[in-house]
């Protein structure tokens, strides 16, 4: 049975929702509750739920701040955000960072019906393509035997291994002049087969349940690989590529920064801003001065 997390910053609200459906008629069963952004972020690494319903609108950290942080961190969790009329632009941008749906508050029970019957669908197929994606993985000697669950309380532990095939990460200093293509030496096969699609992709917008999708695995077996191998999460290793890719268009072009985020997949100039500028130290304006 799938575990369900409830958040929203108002009581009733919760309450609302645990009675609005038969979770367990439909697969699920309520893990807990958080009151806010930020309890919600801890509720989420320590339950390790599969589904959240998250508030737009909460103090400390909203819902969209939520899922971007959540993102950040490689979590396979499905987000659902719950906003009212006047919110739908915050709805819009929400599904636009990876949330799986969106429900208009008050609640209509068959709208709510949809939305888990959809996303029951979807975790049960990506539970069937993990167990064979494992299997393959196994038969290629990619990893020990012993099949990842997005509910083992060990997840966080298996994933700071350390690294037995001798992959290494070039630094962008080092990347070749055709872009931020990072080089793997050798190592298991699956994971060479993604690293040359994620050079050849990176600035799309890429996540790791999107990937792991497009590779029939499960998002914390994903997470697993990037962990053991790579020693870094998925999400920092495709950062390190768009910024090693934005380092070089700023040194050897004249492109206004603008349309250096957007081809380096940032269509937000300000967060490619704040994020260029916690990589390197310096804006991309300064950085493409000091050259």
């Amino acid at each position: 049975m799938y575990k369900v997390l409830l958040v929203d910053d108002e009581r009733w609200i919760v309450e609302s929702l645990k009675k609005a459906l038969d979770w367990e008629g439909y697969g699920f069963r309520i893990a807990g509750e958080a009151y806010n952004g930020v309890d919600a972020y801890d509720r989420i690494a320590e339950l390790q739920p599969d589904l959240a319903f998250v508030d737009i609108r909460m103090p400390g950290m909203n819902g969209l701040e939520l899922i971007q942080k959540v993102r950040e961190q490689d979590y396979a969790i499905e987000m659902v955000v719950a906003s009212g009329h006047a919110e739908f632009e915050y709805a819009r941008k929400a599904m636009n960072t990876g949330a799986a749906g969106y429900c208009i508050k008050p609640f209509h029970r068959g709208e709510l019906a949809e939305v888990v019957q959809r996303i029951k669908k979807r975790l049960d197929k990506q539970s069937e393509k993990r167990a064979a994606s494992t299997r393959q993985a196994q038969q290629l000697g990619g990893l020990p035997e012993q099949q990842p669950r997005q509910h083992e309380a060990g997840m966080q532990a298996q994933q700071s291994g350390q690294p037995e095939t001798g992959m290494q990460v070039q630094q962008p200093e080092q990347l070749s002049e055709q872009g931020p293509f990072l080089q793997e030496k050798k190592g298991n096969p699956q994971l060479r087969e993604i690293l040359s699609y994620l050079q050849e992709n990176y600035y799309h917008n890429i996540t790791v349940q999107s990937v792991s999708k497009r590779f029939f695995m499960h998002p914390n077996y994903l997470s697993q690989l990037f962990k053991k191998e790579m020693k870094t999460n998925f999400t920092q290793y495709v950062t390190s590529m768009r910024m090693a890719c934005a380092q070089r268009l700023l040194r050897e072009s004249e492109l206004p920064v603008s349309d250096i985020a957007e081809r380096t997949g940032y269509r937000d100039y300000f967060y490619f801003a704040r994020t260029f500028k916690k990589h390197t130290g310096m804006t991309p304006t300064a950085y493409r001065e000091a050259q």
